[in-house]
């Protein structure tokens, strides 16, 4: 890698940079709302949000199958955060960024690594490469301050489970029993093996033909200068390529830390090709930086809640037609005072209609599409508000609600 010499500005202080970070994050504060996937509402913020008030929450399977930790929701209570998926990936590339400095930044790596953990327990995976790229250095003293600093997250998950009467550790290993042993995870969308190559490494790290040889150098260099990211990220990515359900809000972790190892090699090249690299960079995460910033995900489900919450006299009450209640965008948007939502599958819906009714002053929510006129009429609806979506235009995201005519 070529020589870098130093400027002799003097460098920005953390706090500048953490008030271009507040002023660029701005825009999300204001405008971004929802949730990416029905996971970080339904295993993260409701739970949360039954702790904090006792009030009417969905508990889904997982949660009855016992393999969520009450750690997450716990520490959410106390204040606003990200959902515990994207908790975690914040934490994991602190850990690997953290990993490169002196000993006393080995300690908060492990404290970040240990925290994740509770948050979502496949980040536990970070673990073993982080740590054997310290022994690899001979790091012997980091390598202990790295191990002994992920026990106090261990143990804080395993204490939770004590108190929720369940044996010390108790819900990881039964997540991994679920997911792996039981084939938990393969009853949906499975994905081919390099999946995570195609759809994550090579758009976020821009490895296009043409720059090819320009990304690899950069991608090596930061290797050199960032060993325990790049090797977390590698064995997290290869893991998780052997399970059948994947989906890139998995990696958001170890694609984050594989762009800060591309981002500290940038120096290794300097070539027509290599500022091409540099503007596709710049250009896409640029882009997704300011699509995210804006976008309200599962806005049709979200937008339906609040709407429900807001008319006089909701009980709860709805039957949900094509999904069930984790279409209705969650207690903490909706808060019922009773979970009494029921799912009809749409293709049952004419034969449900004609055992059941509808009962005076509770809803029907359609997903994907509206009810037939046919269909409405027979069942004494009416069409009250429908919500399409913003910024999330996807046709399984819209909603639409119907009340009993008098």
């Amino acid at each position: 890698m070529p020589h870098v010499h130093g400027s002799h500005e003097p460098a920005w202080s953390l706090s500048r940079y953490l008030l271009i970070g507040l002023v660029l994050r701005g825009p999300a504060v204001w405008f971004g709302n929802g949730f990416e996937f029905v996971d970080q509402q339904f295993q993260y913020v409701d739970p949360a949000w039954h702790l904090a008030t006792g009030q009417a929450w969905h508990a889904t399977w997982e949660w009855l199958d016992g393999i969520r930790s009450w750690v997450y929701p716990g520490l959410l209570v106390g204040g606003v955060q990200p959902n515990g998926p994207a908790l975690a990936a914040t934490l994991c590339v602190t850990a690997g960024l953290a990993l490169a400095g002196p000993t006393r930044f080995v300690a908060l790596a492990g404290l970040c690594l240990g925290l994740a953990f509770c948050c979502r327990f496949q980040d536990a995976l970070f673990g073993p490469p982080f740590l054997a790229v310290l022994l690899w250095q001979r790091r012997w003293s980091a390598s202990a301050v790295f191990a002994l600093a992920c026990v106090p997250g261990i143990v804080l998950q395993g204490c939770v489970d004590l108190a929720h009467g369940a044996p010390f550790l108790a819900t990881p290993w039964r997540y991994v029993a679920s997911n792996v042993g039981l084939g938990s995870a393969g009853k949906w969308q499975a994905q081919p093996f390099l999946f995570y190559l195609y759809a994550g490494v090579v758009p976020v790290l821009c490895l296009l033909p043409p720059m090819l040889r320009v990304a690899g150098q950069r991608l090596w260099a930061g290797a050199a200068l960032l060993p325990a990211a790049f090797a977390g990220a590698v064995v997290h990515l290869v893991a998780h390529s052997f399970v059948a359900r994947k989906a890139l809000r998995f990696e958001y972790g170890a694609l984050a830390l594989l762009l800060a190892v591309v981002a500290v090699g940038l120096p290794a090249a300097a070539s027509r090709w290599a500022r091409w690299h540099s503007a596709c960079l710049g250009i896409l995460h640029g882009g997704l930086f300011v699509w995210t910033s804006f976008w309200f995900g599962n806005a049709g489900a979200v937008q339906t809640a609040l709407w429900l919450r807001e008319q006089p006299g909701f009980d709860g009450r709805v039957v949900v037609v094509g999904g069930d209640a984790t279409a209705v965008g969650g207690a903490f948007y909706a808060r019922p005072p009773q979970m009494a939502m029921v799912g009809v599958a749409r293709d049952g819906f004419a034969q449900w209609a004609r055992a059941n009714e509808v009962p005076a002053g509770s809803y029907l929510v359609a997903v994907r599409e509206p009810l037939g006129a046919a269909e409405a009429d027979a069942a004494r609806l009416e069409l009250v508000a429908s919500f399409t979506g913003s910024f999330d235009l996807r046709r399984g995201e819209r909603r639409f609600v119907y009340r009993r005519r008098p």
